[in-house]
């Protein structure tokens, strides 16, 4: 017979008596007693900060003479030094000079206690996404041989997200402290060394942007600047923005498109996963859209670097992009020159023979 729960362990008694916010500290002190991620007058960002157990046992940590940022959608309401600092934010918008403390241009340490809301089905993919979502913030904001210390529910996404760490950092693997309770599959991946000259190239992708439903202009142009918002990308020109005529069967507005040339740090599934995050924000529901139906907005991957990526959802070039005039054009204003990956020829040589072939936008 399963043993029930107990609500208040050894641990939750421990830190209501040291004032701890939540038994969580004792997971972060265990950790870092075995493995000297966080030293005195380091600087430490903690994502998903709030109740601010974390934040407490941080900046007894770091000293007077360390730093220590927490970020939350929740506010922290505990009290804290006056070296510890809150955002109330989500930590994959935020700018890094919003983070980073004033003559820090790099964090010494990232920490994420960040878990979902849990269902019961599918939480282990939703936690190997937040752990992705923290490593794709690694080459922004943490230093060259820095530490991590990530929270990750145990689950069939799990071996690939510690691959991943394993290559971003010198040393990498996992631990489970004595507070996480017994019947928790959670358990903690930890690096130290960050590899950050390896990881900073950027690469140059392409994104084609198109909507016709409401003011599409307005939508799109959030769209592009809630891009140039994300850590590890960069906006480098956009296309003007051109009427074109629908494709397909169905009768509806014509579109208005353009196209977003980028330089990032980000892996090309962690853009395509940016993309459809703003689409989703900005009213886009795939799962009630039709084919060659009206968009509210629609972000496309079209190219990443030289990359040909052929992986379940997500094909890079993008297959029908020699198709599409309301594509080449655009991305011809931006990047005439970029040689498009199995084709052999030029943005702008593609266009061209589309044009010659009798193709128009309208």
């Amino acid at each position: 017979m399963p043993q029930p729960r107990k609500l208040h362990d050894e641990f939750f008694k421990r830190a209501k008596a040291e004032g701890y916010a939540a038994r969580s500290a004792y997971k972060l002190i265990e950790i870092n007693e075995k493995r000297g991620l966080i030293r005195r007058g380091d600087t430490v960002l903690d994502l998903g900060c709030a109740p601010g157990s974390w934040l407490q046992v941080t900046q007894k940590l770091v000293g007077k003479g360390g730093r220590v940022v927490g970020i939350d959608l929740t506010p922290v309401e505990i009290p804290l030094e006056a070296h510890v600092r809150t955002v109330v934010g989500d930590a994959y918008r935020a700018q890094p000079r919003e983070l980073l403390p004033e003559g820090r241009d790099r964090f010494d340490v990232v920490l994420s206690d960040m878990a979902p809301s849990t269902s019961g089905h599918g939480d282990d993919f939703l936690s190997a996404r937040l752990c992705e979502r923290t490593l794709d913030l690694c080459p922004t904001l943490l230093r060259e041989g820095g530490t991590l210390c990530m929270k990750i529910l145990e689950g069939e996404p799990t071996p690939g997200v510690i691959a991943r760490a394993k290559a971003m950092f010198r040393e990498a693997g996992t631990t489970k402290p004595k507070a996480s309770r017994d019947v928790s599959r959670e358990m903690f991946i930890w690096g130290k060394g960050f590899k950050a000259r390896e990881l900073v190239a950027e690469t140059i992708a392409a994104v084609a942007v198109g909507a016709n439903v409401g003011d599409a202009e307005a939508t799109m142009r959030r769209a592009i600047e809630m891009l140039s918002e994300t850590p590890g990308v960069r906006v480098v020109r956009t296309s003007r923005f051109v009427r074109t005529s629908p494709v397909g069967p169905i009768e509806q507005p014509e579109f208005l498109n353009a196209a977003a040339l980028l330089e990032t740090r980000l892996p090309a599934r962690g853009l395509l996963e940016r993309l459809q995050e703003i689409e989703r924000f900005l009213g886009r529901d795939r799962a009630k859209e039709q084919r060659w139906g009206p968009r509210a907005i629609d972000l496309d991957l079209i190219l990443f670097g030289d990359a040909t990526i052929d992986e379940p959802g997500l094909t890079v070039p993008h297959p029908r992009m020699h198709e599409r005039l309301f594509v080449l054009a655009p991305l011809a204003e931006v990047a005439p020159g970029l040689i498009v990956p199995g084709a052999g020829k030029t943005v702008k040589e593609l266009r061209d023979g589309l044009v010659a072939n009798g193709a128009k936008l309208r």
